[in-house]
């Protein structure tokens, strides 16, 4: 069963330095560990491809790799954050969210400045 926290608290917090610490231990120890990230910033740009192979092209997802595959980013679009991390729960051990304040999301660690 794949365990899943939520990290909320004010931007400084800390939630990103905690993040890292922890995935990086989990895998250290053998975990497989996605992280999930609410951003209010530009991420999939109107008009690049990303945005136009899902808007335009109607694809599920835009693949994107950078060089060899040494960074890969997903875009997807019209899945709700439950449908995303239903999908990734058969793939990993622990999901760590950051961010969505507004919603509850497996066991919720709430930090402050």
């Amino acid at each position: 069963m794949t365990c899943i926290v939520q990290l909320v608290g004010p931007s400084g917090s800390g939630k990103t330095t905690v993040i890292v610490s922890v995935s990086r231990r989990l895998k250290n120890l053998g975990f497989k560990v996605a992280v999930v990230k609410h951003t209010h910033h530009h991420v999939d740009v109107p008009g690049k491809d990303s945005w136009r192979f899902l808007e335009e092209g109607g694809a599920d997802y835009a693949i994107v790799l950078k060089g060899s595959g040494e960074r890969i980013a997903t875009f997807t679009k019209d899945k709700s954050l439950e449908e995303l991390i239903k999908e990734a729960t058969n793939k990993v051990d622990v999901i760590l969210v950051e961010g969505f304040k507004d919603l509850k999301i497996g066991h919720r660690i709430e930090l402050t400045k």
